[in-house]
């Protein structure tokens, strides 16, 4: 552009058909995990970043060349292109983290559970039904952050291990009796583990809330098919609903 001192129209001109291409970079976190102990948080995992810069676009789309200068990296009309690598994807060490440390900088004198620290105290609270310790089910993404008065902030949410087998799980929320037990049962059996419902409800995302209310409904009408574990969490929810 430096070249073609700064004339749009010149640089089209000069490069529209020199096949120049935009990139991207993308990006995937992978969590190493060891636990050392039976209670949820007795875990230390180590997060690692992979970037990997892919072919995006034409930078100059030829048919429809860029009017504006921002139209160079947010076109228009872009000329899409596959996304081939570029090279060899690159690996960056981000976080060795103690989830017991991770919580004890949570907790703050005075203040509720925080809600990952609930999560994993529900967890415990009927750790036998579960299959395998927490860490085989989840990490925890981690982030710190500002407050609007600069005060440094710990940011955790849990992050299903296991999220691709069960995100097209095809949840119908409107039914009742036996076909809401089934969906509770067939959730639980591609999880891996009791009361995977509940935990995937409370995260937030692959279960929706409208479920909770439904098993309340059929628990209401005597409708008992839930396991007493799920009973106790349900009902803990229902007094003091949370999301994680």
């Amino acid at each position: 552009m430096i070249e073609c001192d700064g004339d749009l129209a010149k640089y089209v001109e000069r490069y529209r058909h020199e096949g120049l291409l935009a990139t991207r970079h993308n990006g995937k976190s992978h969590y190493l995990v060891a636990h050392y102990g039976p209670d949820s948080a007795d875990f230390v995992q180590i997060e690692i970043e992979e970037t990997q810069e892919v072919v995006e676009r034409l930078l100059v789309n030829p048919a429809h060349p860029p009017q504006e200068l921002f139209e160079l990296t947010d076109p228009t009309y872009p000329a899409v292109l596959d996304a081939a690598p570029v090279g060899s994807s690159r690996y960056r060490f981000r976080r060795l983290a103690n989830l017991r440390q991770v919580m004890a900088r949570q907790a703050m004198p005075g203040m509720s559970v925080a809600p990952l620290a609930r999560f994993m105290n529900e967890w415990d609270s009927d750790r036998k039904v579960r299959q395998g310790h927490f860490s085989d089910h989840w990490v925890v993404g981690i982030q710190d952050r500002l407050d609007r008065y600069s005060n440094a902030l710990l940011s955790t949410k849990p992050v299903s291990r296991y999220c691709h087998k069960l995100e097209t799980f095809p949840w119908q929320a409107e039914v009742r009796g036996v076909e809401l037990a089934d969906q509770i049962r067939a959730f639980d059996r591609v999880a891996g583990y009791a009361d995977a419902w509940y935990f995937h409800m409370v995260t937030g995302r692959l279960v929706p809330h409208s479920i909770a209310y439904a098993l309340d409904k059929d628990l209401e009408s005597s409708l008992d098919y839930l396991a007493a574990s799920g009973k106790r969490l349900l009902e803990g929810w229902l007094e003091e609903p949370y999301f994680v």
